[in-house]
């Protein structure tokens, strides 16, 4: 599998453009905010794809120097933002002043989700003029899935090499998040299941089914079944081109009805009603989920 999926920038684009136009006209995109989805569905499948490769590449996992890359990826862009936020502020919203000085340490720390959470700041309330940091919380969200998901690959994948093992173990844990925001909702205050690391993981974990699937065999495997396959080369590539014909007329299909789903979720989806917080946020995942294994398969969108 290449390096680089130029099909993910492609979804990557389309999920700005979602969020971006729900902030700056809600009314008329008022399901923008999916585009949130889009993107952890992205990161779980970046992130578990980088955890097994570099297991399979090297035999083991340096859990300390895929931190510090991550760190060192998402630390430069957080701290010149909040460098940078104040001034524009203090210069055209001065009123905004205080609340962007009081979300900078937590955004600095990759924690503002939490205290958001703590604060009860609702996301969907354009009323109150929100602080211009507060859509950091979504890096927050990220590098605290970074912390502990690669561990949990790592002793799964120590624990069974089975694709299917992994994957039922991975749906658990997205039951498990789901469920968790399901019995969490409350209509008169959404942060909790919004901001929330716990509640969000089923979008992330989605992303992380599709890692699995596409991940190499391990190198053991690999020489083991050489010998055998080197004797059916030929039957297996006529196989093979018939077989991958058929798989990417399926994902060209899926992937499409994902994006129309998707788009069509940019215009009627709405985060004050609870469909979104009882199921309405996973079948988000899935959709996108097709979209992107698509895009991965095609390596466009």
């Amino acid at each position: 599998m290449p390096a680089h999926f130029r099909g993910i920038d492609g979804l990557r684009a389309l999920a700005i453009l979602g969020v971006i136009a729900f902030h700056t006209r809600p009314s008329l995109l008022q399901g923008g905010f999916i585009g949130v989805t889009m993107f952890f569905v992205i990161t779980g499948f970046l992130a578990t794809r980088s955890v097994l490769n570099m297991v399979d590449r090297t035999g083991s996992f340096g859990y300390g120097r895929y931190l510090i890359r991550r760190i060192t990826r998402l630390w430069p862009v957080m701290l010149a933002t909040i460098a940078v936020v104040p001034w524009l502020t203090w210069m055209f919203a001065p009123s905004l002043l205080q609340k962007v000085v009081s979300d900078s340490l937590p955004d600095a720390l990759f924690a503002s989700n939490w205290v958001y959470i703590f604060r009860k700041v609702p996301y969907f309330e354009a009323a109150g003029l929100p602080s211009p940091l507060t859509h950091l919380w979504f890096l927050g969200v990220t590098m605290q899935f970074y912390l502990v998901w690669p561990l949990l690959m790592v002793v799964l994948g120590k624990i069974t090499k089975s694709k299917w093992v992994r994957s039922m173990a991975i749906l658990v844990i997205m039951a498990a998040s789901t469920a968790d925001m399901v019995l969490l909702f409350d209509p008169a205050n959404t942060s909790r299941m919004y901001y929330g690391t716990d509640t969000r993981l089923a979008e992330l974990a989605a992303g992380a089914l599709l890692a699995i699937w596409i991940a190499p065999s391990s190198r053991g495997t690999e020489a083991a079944e050489a010998g055998a396959a080197s004797q059916t080369v030929q039957i297996e590539r006529q196989a093979g081109d018939k077989t991958g014909a058929r798989l990417t007329i399926v994902c060209n299909v899926l992937g499409t009805a994902a994006l129309a789903a998707l788009l069509t979720g940019f215009w009627f989806a709405n985060g004050y009603l609870s469909y979104m917080y009882q199921g309405g946020y996973l079948i988000t995942a899935f959709i996108s989920l097709c979209a992107l294994a698509c895009a991965v398969n095609n390596d466009s969108i």
